[in-house]
């Protein structure tokens, strides 16, 4: 078995999240890779489930509960990258998440630059 590490999940990576058992309120399911969080975790987005909200869509999860899916951020259907888009220009407060957010961010305005 191979070991993965956070920098195995730049920002952009699409993932299926399986979170370990003793962390219920983390939801299992496709998820958006924000980048390293820390020297062991990676912060991922549940976009699916809304606006980027930290301990609701947005948590930080060990590598070994993400599973890199085969489809990029390009395979996605225009509505859906301008959706998440959207969700996470609507954070304009500068601080932490923000900061958090900007390679992710730069990744859907290039993505859908024009074609909106």
């Amino acid at each position: 078995m191979t070991s993965t590490t956070p920098g195995d999940f730049p920002a952009g990576t699409l993932v299926h999240a399986k979170p370990h058992p003793r962390f219920p309120r983390i939801p299992t399911g496709r998820a958006v890779a924000l980048g390293p969080f820390g020297d062991n975790m990676v912060l991922v987005w549940h976009w699916p489930l809304g606006i980027v909200t930290p301990g609701v869509t947005a948590h930080a999860m060990f590598p070994s509960e993400l599973t890199p899916l085969a489809d990029t951020l390009a395979d996605l259907h225009l509505t859906v990258l301008l959706t998440m888009r959207d969700n996470v220009e609507a954070i304009t407060s500068r601080g932490r998440l923000f900061d958090d957010l900007t390679p992710l961010r730069t990744l859907l305005v290039t993505l859908t630059n024009g074609r909106d």
